[in-house]
């Protein structure tokens, strides 16, 4: 925590607004593949949405129960091959009120973390179970139950149909407990044109059953009611048959409203999912795919400890590896980017990003980001605008929201420029940046004791330091803002290109308004 040191003191400087083209703080946080989020993210899809895009794409749904709405995400869904997948194979990470209708259709347990894949008429092809999101789930083995959707209808049709027709023959035959039986099961089914089958089957059982009952009471003849009830055991005739024995003053027998044993047609369904060999990666393919999964990691662990050359030689690694792989490219454009100041090079990747429709939302929202701050810097500021608004289209970031506002500041659009940065905090309060971001904006706006509550609360990160100079500017404390400037290009920023960068940027910020010409703030923000 920055603790009471570090608390703002003095009386706050009411600052003029200055003309346009002003910057009003440092939007950044970038580097680390565009901030606090994983390397790899699952793109999550709504439900319904989920539901008809696997019919048009003929793949698994993977619907994702977890404890609570709060609670952290399996480790599974932070994998290369699954977050892959999930872009196109739809995933859902149920809400509460959701997952509560389905956890009775698929028998889940309230505790613990589960994932089912099912086909996209909705039939359960597999169930995976962790009690906690740190406990092991074969990821191998769920990609092959999405990935194979399509073979598991082929075959469960086939099985449906083999019991249709042997349910069909008992028809004819008018042995209906046997058909009763036979339907049973097929009655779970969901979608599939062998379930209506087997409707239309059981409504043929219905019709006979209760004709034989109207006969029966019209002849009062108790016995063959017995018989009936015998005979059609296991569905809706049973009851009406025992009432209508009671009605005769017969002795009645007490039969279950619900005939359907669904635990046990669910069983048998499961057996026979479970008995089907899905398609599996191959291993070279699947070590490839961990191998950079693992080069991100150690890149971005590096680039976390200022270690540039080793984040580098990271990530071009893991390029070598697999070098379509968009979010080793997004990686590798935030370093360029934040990092070494190669800018061209930087969006370079980006682009490739952008042009690959298969990319996940995050990293072409974070590759629209960096290309349109990029834009706004190189002068173009409409046009950078415009496609840091369209990265937002695509996925909203703190990193985005809080670059646009410091835009807007740039513009005199104050309220505008608040409203992105209270977009930025909103969308994830806990993240230490964006919170001495909306600090600076509560200390400009004189909330005092809110801004002391964000930066009392956070724990220090050298990247803040541009932001904390800000709010020390503000509130007049020249000595103490100096000081964190000179931390921020010296000990934070990598190297003179991004130096120069940043530099200019504070001797156009409005927070330092009072001091731009100031000798001291001039030799602070001139490279030497």
């Amino acid at each position: 925590m920055f603790g009471k040191s570090a608390r703002l003191l003095g009386i706050v400087v009411v600052l003029t607004l200055v003309g346009r083209g002003v910057l009003a703080t440092c939007g950044g946080g970038g580097g680390g593949g565009g901030g606090s989020m994983n390397a790899y993210q699952t793109t999550w899809t709504e439900w319904l949405a989920a539901l008809s895009q696997a019919t048009e794409k003929k793949t698994g749904v993977l619907l994702y129960f977890r404890p609570g709405d709060d609670g952290a995400e399996h480790g599974v869904f932070k994998s290369k091959p699954i977050a892959e997948e999930s872009v196109e194979s739809p995933m859902v990470k149920l809400r509460k009120v959701d997952a509560d209708k389905l956890r009775t259709n698929y028998e889940i347990p309230a505790a613990g973390h589960h994932i089912i894949v099912t086909d996209w008429y909705g039939n359960r092809i597999r169930v995976f179970s962790a009690k906690e999101e740190s406990a092991r789930v074969p990821a191998d083995k769920i990609l092959a139950a999405v990935k194979g959707a399509n073979g598991f209808v082929e075959k469960l049709r086939k099985e449906a149909a083999t019991k249709v027709e042997r349910a069909e023959k008992s028809v004819e035959k008018e042995d209906w407990k046997k058909a009763i039986g036979q339907l049973e099961p097929l009655l779970v089914l969901l979608g599939i044109d062998e379930r209506k089958r087997a409707d239309e089957l059981l409504a043929k059982v219905l019709t006979a059953g209760r004709e034989r009952i109207a006969t029966a009471v019209e002849g009062k003849d108790e016995k063959e009611l017995r018989k009936i009830a015998r005979e059609f055991r296991g569905c809706e005739v049973e009851t009406e048959a025992e009432a209508a024995i009671a009605d005769l003053g017969g002795e009645h027998v007490a039969v279950p409203a619900a005939y359907r044993d669904r635990s046990a047609a669910l069983a048998v369904w499961t057996a026979f999912a479970d008995s089907i060999e899905l398609p599996r990666v191959p291993a070279e393919t699947w070590d490839r795919w961990m191998a950079t999964q693992r080069e991100l990691k150690e890149g971005s662990r590096a680039e976390a400890q200022h270690l540039y050359d080793f984040a580098k030689r990271h990530y071009e690694a893991a390029l070598a590896l697999d070098s379509e792989d968009a979010v080793v490219h997004r990686y590798l454009g935030e370093f360029h980017r934040h990092h070494t100041g190669d800018w061209n090079l930087a969006r370079q990747h980006f682009e490739a990003i952008v042009a690959d429709w298969g990319a996940d939302s995050y990293s072409r929202a974070i590759a629209l980001h960096g290309i349109g701050k990029m834009t706004i810097h190189d002068g173009e500021f409409k046009k950078g605008v415009t496609i840091m608004e369209q990265s937002i289209e695509v996925l909203p970031t703190q990193l985005a929201y809080r670059n646009l506002a410091v835009y807007w500041n740039s513009e005199n659009e104050r309220e505008k420029a608040r409203g992105y940065a209270r977009k930025a905090f909103e969308l994830d309060p806990s993240d230490p940046y964006t919170r001495i971001f909306e600090a600076v904006y509560r200390t400009i706006e004189g909330d005092r004791d809110g801004a002391l509550a964000l930066i009392d609360s956070t724990s220090f990160e050298a990247s803040m330091s541009y932001n904390l100079a800000c709010i020390h500017s503000t509130l007049g404390e020249k000595e103490r803002a100096l000081g964190l400037l000179e931390r921020h290009f010296w000990n934070y920023e990598s190297n003179d290109r991004i130096r120069e960068k940043e530099m200019w940027e504070a001797r156009s910020d409005i927070n330092f308004a009072w001091l731009h010409q100031d000798p001291d703030f001039l030799r602070v923000t001139s490279l030497r």
